[in-house]
C-alpha cells in the first residue's frame, strides 16, 4: 500500500482488543492495527497518509495546548475543531486517491464507525473521532470534488497579487501637507 501511493511506511504492530487501526508516536510512529480483523486498505490508507502529513505530531502540540489552557471553554472548542477538520482534511486526501465505487465503500467504514465504540484517543490518529463528528465528514464526502491541477496555482497568483499591495504599498510617501 505504501508503494502503491507513495507513501512512507512505519513500524507496525498488533494489540488484541482495539476497534480499529491508529498511528501513535510522534518522533517514531507506529501502526498499531487490532489482532485478528482484516482491515481494509482505505483505512490503511487513512492512516498513511496522516502518518505522511505529520498529523500526530500537530495532534500532541493541540493536546498540550489543550492542558495548558484546560479552564478556557472557548479554546477547547477550538481545538476539538482543528481535531475534526485535520480528519475531515484527511477524509478529502483519501478521497482524492479512490475512485468510483471504493469512494462510497469508504464512506460506509466512516458510517460504520458512527458509535461509541471507537472512541477517540487524545495523542494519535484514527479515522474515527467520535461518532457525533462522523455526520460532518460523510457530508463533506457526499459533496467532495476533485478541482483542477492548476487551480493552485490560480491561488498562488491571486495571493501573491493581493499580498504584493501589503508589502510594498503606494510609492507616494507622505509630504506634510493636510489635506
Amino acid at each position: 500500500l505504501c508503494q502503491t501511493y507513495h507513501l512512507p511506511s512505519c513500524k507496525a504492530v498488533t494489540i488484541e482488543g482495539i476497534g480499529s487501526a491508529f498511528v501513535c508516536g510522534s518522533i517514531r510512529p507506529v501502526l498499531v492495527l487490532p489482532k485478528g480483523s482484516d482491515i481494509d486498505d482505505m483505512i490503511l490508507l487513512h492512516e498513511l497518509l496522516h502518518l505522511k502529513y505529520k498529523d500526530i505530531f500537530q495532534n500532541v502540540i493541540w493536546c498540550s495546548v489543550r492542558s495548558l489552557h484546560w479552564c478556557n471553554p472557548f479554546l477547547q472548542y477550538v481545538c476539538n475543531q482543528i481535531e475534526n477538520d485535520m480528519e475531515s482534511l484527511c477524509d478529502q486526501r483519501v478521497l482524492e486517491r479512490l475512485n468510483g465505487e471504493k469512494r462510497r465503500e469508504y464512506g460506509m467504514i466512516l458510517l460504520n464507525m458512527a458509535n461509541d465504540t471507537y472512541a477517540h484517543i487524545p495523542g494519535t490518529s484514527s479515522i474515527s473521532n467520535g461518532g457525533k463528528n462522523i455526520s460532518h465528514r460523510i457530508e463533506a464526502i457526499v459533496r467532495f470534488k476533485k478541482y483542477p491541477k492548476g487551480m493552485a496555482l490560480v491561488s498562488v497568483c491571486i495571493v501573491l497579487v493581493l499580498t504584493s499591495f501589503t508589502v510594498f504599498g503606494r510609492t507616494g510617501g507622505y509630504d506634510g501637507i493636510g489635506r
